[in-house]
């Protein structure tokens, strides 16, 4: 058994599809992330975690969760409403130190 979590992914109200669900293997995602980590660390550069569209469709929450535990700290999202949907949560706060980029025109 592995380390799991497992998202119920609900389509667009436009498509005509079932519900699903994805399960996403925490010990793989944290083993790539560190691989990652450390080529960004050994060239001096840092890692930001693109989460638009709610991490395409993963879990914006959750994913940024589980990079903080990983110490990513920036962000990138879509839009302000994605940014102050992750400024919800702890360790996402403004005041915990994470960055949160939005790509997306700022004005909505």
């Amino acid at each position: 058994a592995y380390n799991a979590v497992t998202l119920s992914v609900v389509p667009s109200a436009r498509k005509v599809a079932k519900r699903c669900y994805i399960d996403v293997n925490l010990k793989s995602f944290h083993f790539n992330l560190k691989q990652i980590k450390n080529m960004a660390d050994a060239t001096d550069c840092e890692i930001i975690a693109v989460l638009k569209a709610n991490a395409y469709g993963h879990g914006a929450v959750t994913i940024a969760q589980e990079c903080l535990e990983q110490k990513v700290t920036n962000f990138a999202v879509a839009t302000v409403a994605e940014a102050i949907e992750l400024r919800q949560y702890n360790g996402l706060k403004v005041e915990d130190g994470p960055k949160i980029i939005v790509l997306g025109a700022a004005a909505e």
